[in-house]
Parts: structure tokens; C-alpha cells; sequence
């Protein structure tokens, strides 16, 4: 059994690939991960943008839901920055008043 005619054809083409060009619906992967844990939310929020970011930069197309991935992960980060920082001057605040009133 010999070789259909085109087989070297086949053999030396590259293989398709197809990209996601809609990354909507794992922003809101991303928005159920931040409710029921933050650290997974968090990481897969750069993983999705990592991942559409270079699907944009490889096709040259725009990638919807690139606004929602961006959006999840201020909306992750900015609250827990604030908590860290109100935590940090309080804690500040209270080693001061402590050493200015050692009684």
C-alpha cells in the first residue's frame, strides 16, 4: 500500500493552531475564585491576562475581555493594599503612642 500523492505535502505543512480570542468568560472564573478565595483568584487572574496578552502580541488581533481580566485584578488587588496599608499605619500609630506614654 503506497502513500496517497500528497503525503510529503502533510508531512512538511505546520499544524493549525487556534487561539481564544475571548477571554470574558474567565474573567468571570477569575471574579467566582476572588469570592470563594483570594490567592487563587488573584493567580489566575495574571495567568489569563499573561495568557491573552500573548495571544493578542501572536495573532496581531484584539482579544475581548481584556478590559475584564485588567478590571479583576485591580478589583483584587486595590482592596487587600488598602486592608495592608490601614493595618500598617494603625500598628505604626499604636508602637508610637506606646513609646511616647511608657506608663
Amino acid at each position: 500500500m503506497q502513500p496517497p500523492a500528497d503525503y510529503r505535502v502533510h508531512l512538511s505543512m505546520e499544524p493549525r493552531t487556534y487561539y481564544k480570542l475571548d477571554f470574558t468568560g474567565n474573567a468571570w472564573v477569575c471574579v467566582a475564585l476572588y469570592a470563594a478565595m483570594w490567592i487563587p483568584g488573584l493567580i489566575m487572574s495574571i495567568v489569563y491576562l499573561m495568557q491573552a496578552r500573548r495571544v493578542q502580541r501572536e495573532t496581531g488581533q484584539q482579544v475581548f475581555g481584556m478590559g475584564c481580566l485588567w478590571t479583576t485584578l485591580i478589583i483584587g488587588i486595590v482592596p487587600v493594599a488598602i486592608a495592608v496599608l490601614i493595618t500598617g499605619i494603625t500598628l505604626l500609630l499604636a508602637i508610637i503612642a506606646t513609646l511616647a506614654n511608657p506608663s
